[in-house]
């Protein structure tokens, strides 16, 4: 791919996460690939208005006649 153009190398960016690529204990012949995030979600917006479970919402709405899809209620 990065011998056609459809990906680039970049020398530094504050989006890069940390890769560790490592055998898996049970199947060396398999690989396991660990990213460390820490550095993106401290860039990263927090939303103080997360949107709820599916099943809470279910759970919520299941005793009511009628519900809202458009105000949440």
């Amino acid at each position: 791919m990065l011998a056609v153009g459809i990906i680039y190398s970049i020398e530094t960016s504050k989006w890069e996460s940390t890769m560790v690529i490592q055998p898996k204990n049970h199947d060396p012949t398999r690989l396991c690939i660990y990213v460390n995030y820490h550095g993106l979600n401290n860039l990263t917006f927090i939303d103080p208005f997360p949107t709820m479970f599916a099943n809470k919402r279910i759970n919520e709405v299941a005793r009511h006649e009628c519900y809202s899809f458009t105000g949440g209620f």
